[in-house]
């Protein structure tokens, strides 16, 4: 009996730096997988996040080669990844609010603890309102929260090797918000009223 058809695609990346074109394919073997998203890493490295795992290549631009290194299987929904701690989360589950997380160096994908967002029923987290960040040295991932169409607020839950936990929440006034980050600071963007807030 012959195997089932391979499901290959080919992504071409081309280093801006040095014009180097690698074409890296993706290794999943079901029809239904789809590219969600590439992010290079430091060390030469690109990871695939694919809607059912993680792939990560090697570069080697001496040979014009990319070579696979790592996988990870988990369901994808759509992904945030934040290359100054190498922390890639990945939203899983039917209301998007599992986020697996995962530390990307050197060669390695290695799985932090599962942080479970608290959903109201029939809503889906939204990957617009999630961002990773470092501050003060310490790995954050901030989801900003509409509570009603009058109020949003601001949560953040630190992530270490052990665990991830909850820190007291922001309350922000009405609006739609983006988040940005300088010098240890967050600053909260009302799109709406174009009042910046930080903390």
């Amino acid at each position: 009996m012959r195997p089932p058809p391979r499901c290959v695609f080919v992504q071409e990346l081309v280093r801006l730096s040095d014009n180097h074109a690698f074409s890296i394919a993706c290794r999943s073997s079901k029809m239904t997988t789809t590219i969600v998203a590439f992010h290079w890493t430091p060390e030469n490295e690109v990871l695939l996040v694919t809607s059912v795992g993680l792939e990560l290549f090697q570069l080697s631009p001496e040979r014009d080669a990319c070579k696979f290194t790592k996988s990870t299987s988990v369901n994808v929904n759509w992904q945030v990844y934040s290359p100054e701690s190498k922390i890639l989360a990945v939203s899983t589950g039917p209301a998007h609010n599992s986020l697996y997380f995962f530390q990307v160096k050197a060669g390695s994908i290695n799985k932090l603890p599962k942080l479970d967002i608290p959903m109201p029923a029939g809503r889906k987290l939204p990957g617009r309102d999630v961002c990773l960040s470092i501050l003060y040295g310490k790995i954050y991932c901030i989801y900003v929260k509409q509570i009603q169409e009058t109020a949003a607020e601001i949560q953040l839950y630190q992530i270490t090797r052990e665990t991830t936990f909850k820190l007291p929440t922001i309350a922000l006034p009405t609006g739609s918000y983006s988040l940005n980050f300088a010098d240890n600071l967050i600053l909260a963007h009302n799109v709406t009223t174009k009042v910046t807030t930080h903390w």
